[in-house]
């Protein structure tokens, strides 16, 4: 019933507004065209302002380059008329070894500064002497005294002019000054510079650039095309005075192929310029907005020339964003009359779809409440569930504390086993000693025994860290003295087996980052079970290794026994395992002692030698500098 409803209300309104809709449509198609040609016009102009301001900044940069290269040369016919090497043949013309001299001298400083070429000339214009002197076309013998730069050079200043070579057929700028002697002209020194790389990277910019003579004839150009061109006819006058300086050696100077020239108010000129394109080079116009740019100190004129298609197809573009704006405004205007004729039902339709809508919220709110009172048992029942779940986890991590903290128990007198049978010896030492008056050995013994009783607390504190799974404290540890005190520890034994002890340790201190006591409590572990391994063989040889690798330092601990047990040398290192008969080993030895060395960052491996016995392979990172200045 609503969309039936809805639809009659819409019918009426819009049959009304049929007449005053096409009254706008009627409006815009008078008003739209005048007003996107003038949108145009304004487009253009706005346009070729931006690139006239931004050609002429382009400007300033290409006539910055071209006198930073001509002034680069200026100074060095100045210089070369000091050289003797280079002027010498001017005051001994038939000194043929002088003029060798003067051809290779030139040579290098051609080579040296980058000019095209640098020559010598004598007062009546003749080359006696050039830096292409070994090429196809020297210009040695060559008579350029029509050149104005000779000519200017023999009125005693500094000659410049711009001209095709008439030897080379190459364009160069000149730069001629006289070489006196005393008062007298003998000659002048001429170095010609190559403009032709700066031609070469203008063709590569978005600008088209035309440098000009006096009499406006194209002689740089970044189209190829246009060089040569005259931007002027050329009078009588002009022709005679270029013939006569043969400044471009007999050249055609076709007019340029201008087709329309217009002045813009404060953005140059705008010129259409017939030109080929693309790769079949097809006849096409182009328009250029065009500003030029004196350069008084040599009398040329840099001209460059802008595109102007980007211009305009922004000003089409923003043409066409206008007109669809006005589109838009007239088509706005015409639908803001329908709508305000349909706005009275709208309203009421509105009225009763916000009845239905509050209605639907009522009663999504009433099952939202349910929803919701059913998740909060849910949570409540979740966080009971957690709390009973965290409960769990801690008494199994309870547990496993207890477990661990009674195999440490049962390592303790493992560990401590070695130590005191060594204080009971060296107490009955002391008692012996002392009856016989002999203090001072027996003072010795007894710091001994204070000694090994310190070393016994630190292992107790060393097992009850790795008990709780605590790292020791790590510090710069120098490694021959945890060998020396293992083997002091172990040295009853050792004689008693009388098993030779080799040692491989380097002369420089060895650091390594470690815990002293744990480290030597491994190391006794490991020359320990060496010693049991090795009781009864024959050879009894135990080997002691150090040594740095990149970053890391190495301990090898290497006996003469009969090796690893088949097939269980990746067990040696679980909790309780051993080799050992029942009571000489709990097998926590290098569960400990593996256990140490993973809590200072190292690892330590278990391998059968080739030669024979069992090799044990300790790494630990080595001590970084700031540790080893705390250590010293």
């Amino acid at each position: 019933m609503v969309g039936n409803r809805s639809t009659e209300a819409f019918a009426v309104p819009m049959k009304q507004s049929l007449r005053p809709t096409w009254i706008v449509l009627a409006l815009a198609l008078l008003v739209l065209p005048p007003a996107l040609w003038r949108a145009q016009v304004t487009s253009e102009e706005v346009f070729h302002r931006e690139l006239a301001e931004r050609s002429r900044h382009a400007l300033d940069l290409y006539v910055a380059s071209l006198r930073g290269a001509l002034s680069r040369y200026e100074v060095l016919p100045l210089l070369l008329i000091n050289d003797p090497s280079v002027v010498g043949p001017l005051l001994a013309p038939e000194d043929q070894l002088r003029i060798d001299a003067a051809n290779r001298a030139m040579e290098r400083i051609n080579e040296a500064t980058g000019a095209a070429d640098i020559y010598l000339m004598d007062r009546d214009g003749l080359t006696i002497a050039a830096s292409n002197w070994n090429q196809p076309l020297p210009f040695v013998g060559g008579n350029f005294s029509y050149r104005p730069y000779f000519q200017q050079a023999m009125e005693g200043g500094l000659g410049r002019y711009f001209a095709l070579g008439t030897t080379s057929r190459k364009r160069g700028y000149y730069y001629a000054y006289p070489v006196r002697h005393g008062a007298e002209i003998l000659g002048a020194v001429v170095v010609k510079v190559d403009i032709d790389a700066l031609e070469a990277a203008w063709s590569h910019g978005s600008d088209q650039v035309l440098v000009t003579d006096p009499e406006e004839v194209v002689f740089l150009s970044s189209n190829p095309d246009w060089t040569f061109n005259a931007l002027r006819p050329l009078s009588a006058e002009d022709l005679e005075r270029i013939r006569e300086t043969r400044r471009y050696d007999n050249a055609r100077l076709p007019l340029f192929p201008l087709l329309e020239e217009r002045q813009l108010s404060g953005a140059g000129r705008l010129i259409t310029v017939e030109t080929r394109s693309g790769p079949e080079e097809t006849e096409v116009t182009r328009k250029y907005l065009v500003q030029r740019q004196e350069m008084a100190e040599v009398g040329w004129t840099v001209h460059i020339l802008a595109d102007t298609r980007p211009a305009r197809e922004q000003a089409t573009v923003a043409t066409a964003l206008a007109g669809f704006a006005l589109v838009v405004l007239f088509l706005a205007a015409a639908y803001l009359l329908q709508w305000r004729r349909n706005l009275r039902e709208r309203i009421a339709l509105q009225r009763r779809a916000q009845e239905r809508l509050e209605q639907r919220v009522s009663e999504r709110t009433a099952e939202l409440t349910h929803s919701n009172q059913r998740l909060q048992r849910e949570i409540g029942e979740r966080r009971r569930t957690e709390a009973e779940l965290r409960q769990m986890q801690e008494e199994l991590v309870q547990a496993e504390k207890l477990a661990a903290l009674g195999q440490m128990s049962a390592g303790i007198s493992h560990e401590l086993n070695q130590p005191l049978a060594a204080i009971r010896s060296y107490t009955d030492n002391a008692r012996t000693l002392i009856e016989r008056a002999r203090h001072g050995e027996a003072v010795s013994n007894l710091e001994e025994i204070s000694i090994l009783t310190s070393r016994m607390a630190g292992i107790v504190k060393n097992l009850k860290i790795f008990a709780r799974k605590q790292a020791p404290y790590a510090a710069a540890t120098p490694v021959a003295p945890l060998f020396d005190d293992a083997l002091a520890l172990l040295a009853g034994r050792i004689d008693e087996l009388e098993v030779t002890v080799a040692r491989d340790l380097p002369s420089e201190p060895l650091l390594a980052l470690g815990q002293p006591l744990g480290l030597q409590q491994v190391l006794v572990n490991l020359i320990g079970n060496a010693l049991d391994a090795m009781a009864e063989s024959p050879r009894r040889e135990l080997r002691l290794a150090a040594g740095r690798d990149g970053d890391g330092v190495w301990l090898r601990v290497r006996d003469s026994g009969p090796g690893l047990p088949e097939g269980q040398a990746a067990r040696l290192f679980d909790p309780f395992f051993t080799t050992k008969e029942i009571g000489e080993g709990l097998g926590l030895g290098l569960s400990i002692s593996y256990g140490i060395v993973k809590s200072l960052g190292g690892s330590i491996r278990a391998a059968d030698h080739p030669e024979g016995g069992a090799e044990f392979t300790i790494r630990l990172p080595a001590a970084t500098a700031p540790e080893r200045e705390s250590a010293a």
